[in-house]
């Protein structure tokens, strides 16, 4: 995971977007952590968008950081 930060906190310091695709990008239960990390995109089955979409939208990325002690 501090990888992944790594990845997204570098895509942006340059300009850049960061997104995860395949199997991972698609896991609900690590949505919210890839929001607070910043990634731009999640690329996923077409099966999986709208679990994910709901998540998306239903998250305050503002406050789950704050749970997390991220903030």
């Amino acid at each position: 995971m501090r990888m992944l930060q790594m990845i997204a906190d570098a895509a942006h310091r340059h300009g850049a977007w960061a997104g995860i695709c395949g199997e991972l990008g698609a896991d609900l239960s690590l949505t919210k952590e890839f929001l607070a990390m910043g990634f731009d995109e999640l690329s996923v089955s077409p099966g999986r968008i709208l679990p994910i979409r709901k998540t998306v939208l239903e998250t305050n990325v503002s406050e789950y950081k704050k749970e997390t002690g991220r903030a």
